[in-house]
């Protein structure tokens, strides 16, 4: 055997190692897309779900929470509707998030389309809608989930 065979072989070695490399790296990108998605999903279910546990663990905090999303927002005090505040700010943020993961192509069109809902049942009770008008607690907001409420929610 000469060096020119030699090479030539190491070449072809060479090329399919560099075909196999890119065929595995392809498989885990996909699986790690994957992997980045469910955890998005379930960031948001998590999320949700404490918001829930915590208004129904909490008696007193239930009854401001529907007083000012269903009720009469005018007829809490100061220091419930600081409270009822809180409770939608982090009702928000938690959606928030997936117009992030969104933006970045990390979020699946179901969890999306899960808190695009989720915001519309919020705002469609004139307490979300009172708080979002009267400055949404000074906090801001990204410019995409801003933007998805005031034309969409609201």
């Amino acid at each position: 055997m000469n060096w020119e065979a030699i090479g030539a072989i190491g070449e072809i070695t060479g090329a399919l190692a560099v075909v196999v490399t890119l065929v595995y790296l392809s498989f885990q990108l996909r699986h790690n897309t994957y992997a980045t998605r469910a955890s998005t999903a379930q960031a948001l279910e998590d999320s949700i779900n404490n918001g829930n546990l915590l208004l129904a663990g909490d008696p007193a905090l239930a009854k401001i929470y529907r007083a000012g999303k269903y009720g009469d927002w005018d007829a809490l005090t100061d220091d419930e509707k600081f409270s009822w505040s809180y409770v939608a700010i982090a009702t928000c943020r938690s959606l928030e998030v997936v117009f992030t993961h969104e933006r970045l192509k990390q979020a699946d069109s179901q969890t999306v389309t899960l808190a695009k809902e989720t915001l519309r049942q919020h705002f469609s009770s004139e307490g979300y809608r009172r708080w979002w008008d009267s400055g949404h607690g000074q906090v801001p907001f990204t410019g995409d989930f801003t933007e998805f409420v005031e034309r969409e929610c609201l």
